[in-house]
């Protein structure tokens, strides 16, 4: 009797080299986020705070698709740990990957090519730290839904079922239940035959509408503007917009796309599983697309602005300097953790000019009602001694960014270091209710029960030794935003003296600066700093006054390198190009160079 021998090796090896193919690309999903993005992940985790607590919770069901923001929160707590993070997000492909296999079977596309392409556009997405999850989880859920309903075959329970999902999943993800509903319509216009599917599709909308004039008039209570909420519109970055738009609309093209093909051709949509042609057009649209996510979504501008905020939040401040250096350009925010950094190594008045400087700018931020000012701006005054300007920007980056774990932590200590405890215990209270920053949460309150634990904390008893005894009135946006007042509170506060003195340097305003080197014995400095030393020079020469401060004298090695500085402009001063060029390739860092050729109001050198 002959035995019939079913050979399914060649299947077998497409499946294999289909699982291959989607583990190698999660492999370097995975490998982009613990890497390359890491540092805008633990950015992320920093502007929310999931607490768990009921009230909290029950919060964010006061408007609809309030659930995904709610969800949003609770898996961005996990970002604190970023290879976590990355990890989430590698499986949000992987489910995004599942699901779009899942939709397109339904329209009759097999293989791996056209469920990979999704996975390709959330990683470009994800790769911008002002990408909000919420929506790569209402775009999950909503695919998730019209799976299920798809599958259910009989025309009076999917017609029930499809209004009952669409009231739950407008409740749970807001907008995203039109994106079910629209797949479902679709599916419907395409896969069933005859005049039941108008009547069906047409009873669907009526009622989808009933239902959402219902809970807009009678439940959430809620502004017309935001009973549709459209995500787009929540997008300020054209190029995430457009990403976000391809992804939502792709399944409906492909549902239209099927029966056309069908039409026109008068044949089956062709098969998209592995073979010589789909490994070469999908090689090549990887390539293009991972090129496409190198260009236009990742971002490593910000992403090293972020590592270095990072780094300064660990006080890791040569890590800080040494980022600065790798950042092409200017850019103000890298400026000003550059200086505070160069500060806290005792660089400042050495080093300033080995980095891009541009006026004030860069010692402190101009105050302004935006995320980004209020967030990173206030750390100048905590390290100031500034307490209560401290206080105030960390209150007002909560009012912008709501409640966010840095601005609680420094609402927390600048409270202890004015005594005021029972402000402390407010805010104290919403970091217990956290998975991450409960146990720091309970240092500090152990220290408000017992206060005489605060003497043990040597930087919040420093910090007391700097509050102001004088009162005086706030101007953020001035020019030295209150320095000499805070020296004439502490004549000790050597970071207020190096910041006045550096911001009179970045000024060019060689007067006040010299008017203020009587200080440094006050301060006790053994020598003048380099940069003070190149003032002092410069000012000598333009003036003919000497404002040495006696005591001191003013190394041979600068002297030296001043007048070749003024010999080299000398021979080159009739071709100001040649001479700009010259003079950056050896004095680039030096006081001279910058007050001679950059304008700090147009952020560029003159020539």
């Amino acid at each position: 009797m002959n035995r019939i021998v079913i050979n399914t090796a060649p299947e077998n090896h497409k499946r294999l080299l289909s699982r291959l193919s989607l583990y190698a690309l999660l492999a370097v999903v995975f490998a982009l986020f613990a890497f390359s993005n890491r540092y805008h992940l633990l950015y992320l985790e920093q502007i929310q705070l999931f607490r768990y607590n009921t009230s909290y919770v029950a919060d964010f069901f006061t408007i609809p698709g309030g659930f995904i923001n709610l969800l949003e929160a609770f898996i961005v707590q996990f970002f604190h740990i970023s290879w976590l993070g990355a990890l989430i997000i590698t499986l949000l492909c992987f489910l995004a990957f599942k699901l779009t296999s899942s939709v397109l079977k339904k329209s009759g596309i097999n293989g791996i090519l056209f469920s990979l392409l999704p996975v390709l556009i959330l990683t470009a997405l994800h790769s911008h730290h002002q990408y909000n999850l919420h929506f790569t989880l209402g775009y999950l859920l909503s695919l998730a839904c019209y799976i299920w309903l798809a599958g259910i075959p009989r025309e009076r329970n999917s017609l029930i079922a499809a209004l009952l999902t669409f009231t739950l999943l407008y409740i749970l993800a807001g907008i995203f239940a039109i994106f079910f509903l629209t797949l479902y319509l679709l599916h419907k216009l395409t896969c069933v035959s005859g005049l039941r599917r108008y009547v069906h599709i047409a009873g669907v909308l009526f009622f989808a509408t009933a239902i959402t004039y219902t809970a807009w008039r009678f439940v959430y209570l809620i502004p017309f503007e935001q009973f549709l909420p459209i995500p787009f519109h929540l997008l300020t970055i054209p190029r995430i917009k457009i990403l976000l738009m391809v992804l939502i609309l792709y399944y409906p093209l492909i549902m239209f796309m099927i029966p056309a093909w069908q039409r026109i051709f008068n044949r089956p949509f062709p098969d998209a599983s592995w073979n010589v042609s789909t490994i070469t057009t999908s090689l090549l649209l990887f390539i293009a697309l991972a090129f496409m996510i190198g260009k236009h979504s990742y971002d490593r501008k910000s992403e090293l602005f972020l590592r270095m905020d990072n780094q300064y939040q660990k006080a890791d401040w040569n890590g800080v300097l040494e980022t600065a250096e790798k950042y092409p350009g200017q850019n103000q925010l890298v400026m000003y953790l550059t200086n505070l950094a160069l500060f806290q190594t005792g660089k400042l008045s050495d080093s300033m000019f080995d980095y891009p400087q541009s006026g004030t700018k860069g010692l402190w931020l101009t105050w302004e009602r935006n995320e980004t000012a209020p967030f990173f701006g206030g750390e100048v005054y905590y390290h100031l001694g500034y307490n209560n300007e401290a206080f105030r920007w960390a209150f007002e980056a909560m009012e912008v960014k709501g409640l966010n774990p840095r601005s609680l932590k420094r609402l927390i200590k600048t409270s202890m270091v004015n005594y005021d405890y029972a402000i402390a215990s407010k805010y104290l209270n919403y970091l217990r209710q956290t998975l991450f920053y409960r146990k720091w949460a309970n240092q500090y309150k152990a220290m408000v029960n017992d206060t005489s634990l605060i003497s043990q904390d040597t930087e919040l008893t420093k910090k007391r030794k700097l509050l102001l005894s004088n009162d005086f009135i706030a101007i953020n946006n001035s020019h030295t935003i209150g320095l000499e007042r805070l020296i004439d509170n502490h004549s000790d506060n050597r970071m207020a003296f190096e910041y006045l003195m550096a911001s009179y340097l970045l000024k060019k305003e060689l007067g006040s600066f010299s008017a203020n080197l009587h200080r440094l014995e006050n301060f006790g400095y053994e020598d003048i700093p380099v940069h003070y030393e190149e003032a002092i020079l410069l000012y000598a020469g333009l003036t003919g006054n000497n404002p040495l401060p006696k005591g001191y004298t003013i190394r041979n090695t600068t002297r030296e390198k001043y007048r070749n500085y003024a010999r080299i402009f000398a021979a080159n001063r009739h071709n100001m190009p040649k001479a700009t060029d010259v003079l950056f390739k050896q004095y680039g860092n030096t006081f001279w160079f910058y007050m001679q050729f950059v304008n700090p109001n147009l952020n560029q050198v003159n020539q």
